[in-house]
């Protein structure tokens, strides 16, 4: 989703998303938190999410007769 206008129709062009580099975790009895960071994403993580996406994306468009089907 991208929201482009703001009330008064001013361009505001934003992106929302949620980005998840780790986990904050407390061992055993009340202690102060410890992070641990997610491994990074490799090109096979990236290419599948855009794949998914992708498809989703056309198929909304097809329901709504904006992408003609092959």
């Amino acid at each position: 989703m991208v929201q482009r206008f703001g009330s008064a129709l001013k361009l505001n062009l934003r992106f929302p998303a949620l980005v998840l580099d780790g986990v904050c975790s407390i061992e055993g009895p009340p202690t102060m938190p410890e992070f641990d960071a997610a491994p990074p994403l490799r090109d096979s993580d990236v290419l599948a999410l855009t794949g998914i996406r992708h498809r989703r994306i056309i198929r909304a468009l097809r329901r709504r007769g904006r992408c003609p089907a092959r």
